[in-house]
């Protein structure tokens, strides 16, 4: 495809367009503000519909060789279990435990093997839109795209420049995802809560 398209964010949106893209004929040029990839493992969850749409680039059949299949959920307070519920009833509901970093990986490898590459520390500064297509500034360059994709997460240069809002919310209190190595813990393959 002699279609230009420019991805901007490096997370599993956006490196999953490219993936597809690429699969489908048109190498995106991805951008990604970071100066690599992430080492957090941050969102962990991935649910049987993102399972459906990573298996033609084979990014599932990747994933699947280090995710935990996820038997359930259970609640706490304090040190005492108050509630649990399974999950997976069937295929549509299977859900896959696996740090964002290593899906992100996975995504970025089969990316690399359709001929395509991340190129990190490159930070949009503005993008504007006109008939002949989109103009995108990156590090004081300016560049022509037919289309870009903003996959840049919450505090979106892309949804600014399109004078987009964000119609999120803050929780009104505090929590954390940790990486915890414990070789005694409880139901290694519940949500803990």
């Amino acid at each position: 495809m002699d279609t230009k398209i420019l991805i901007v964010g490096a997370g599993p949106t956006g490196l999953t367009a490219a993936v597809e893209l690429a699969r489908h004929g048109c190498l995106a040029q991805v951008i990604d503000a970071r100066s690599g990839p992430s080492q957090l493992s941050r969102a962990v969850g991935i649910l049987q519909r993102s399972m459906d749409i990573l298996t033609p680039s084979g990014v599932a059949d990747d994933i699947r060789t280090e995710a935990i299949k996820i038997a359930g959920v259970a609640f706490h307070i304090g040190s005492a279990r108050c509630a649990e519920f399974p999950l997976n009833f069937d295929d549509a509901s299977c859900l896959l435990g696996l740090p964002q970093d290593r899906t992100e990986h996975f995504l970025k490898q089969a990316f690399e093997r359709y001929g395509g590459m991340v190129d990190y520390g490159q930070n949009l500064e503005a993008l504007s839109q006109n008939a002949q297509g989109v103009t995108a500034t990156i590090n004081g360059k300016t560049q022509m795209y037919d289309q870009v994709i903003g996959a840049d997460g919450v505090q979106s240069t892309v949804r600014k420049s399109l004078g987009l809002d964000f119609p999120g919310f803050h929780l009104p209190t505090q929590w954390s995802i940790a990486d915890v190595d414990c070789e005694t813990w409880r139901d290694p393959e519940m949500f803990q809560g």
